[in-house]
């Protein structure tokens, strides 16, 4: 049990880093193509890891890059 919680909490900080660190970068470098490519591919790995946090941290992220793009 201990060692599905240790699995769970790498998992968490992993797809946090992804999205908060690594695509805010992108946005805020002007990059929006490069974010939101990296976001598709998170949301890949995401639902391949059966990890529901992640898949909604993809999809909040891809709402909010497409909001700032108008598209």
């Amino acid at each position: 049990r201990q060692r599905q919680m240790c699995i769970r909490d790498r998992r968490y900080f992993y797809y946090f880093v992804w999205s908060s660190r690594l695509i805010t970068y992108y946005i805020k470098q002007n990059q929006s193509n490069t974010a939101i490519y990296e976001t598709r591919k998170m949301l890949a790995e995401a639902e391949d890891d059966d990890y529901p946090e992640g898949v909604a941290s993809c999809y909040r992220m891809l709402g909010n890059l497409y909001l700032t793009q108008g598209a």
